[in-house]
């Protein structure tokens, strides 16, 4: 239903600098956790809880990775 999504009203953009701090903190969170996996792995325990937190992350960063393509380079 394309016309809901019309009724909504628009969030404000984030602008280029906003962007790249946020995915300054997503490599930051990629590396915690790639490191907590890293780290229960070679004690035995299962990762179950911690590679989704980590899918998740590293698909944020994607996505905010093409929203700083997209964005305009003077805001």
């Amino acid at each position: 239903m394309r016309w809901l999504k019309s009724l909504r009203p628009r969030r404000p953009q984030p602008g280029r600098a906003e962007l790249i701090d946020r995915k300054h903190r997503l490599e930051g969170e990629i590396s915690m956790l790639a490191a907590e996996v890293r780290r229960l792995r070679t004690s035995g325990r299962p990762t179950g809880d911690v590679t989704p937190r980590l899918e998740k992350a590293r698909s944020k960063h994607y996505q905010t990775r093409l929203e700083i393509d997209r964005a305009d380079p003077g805001s």
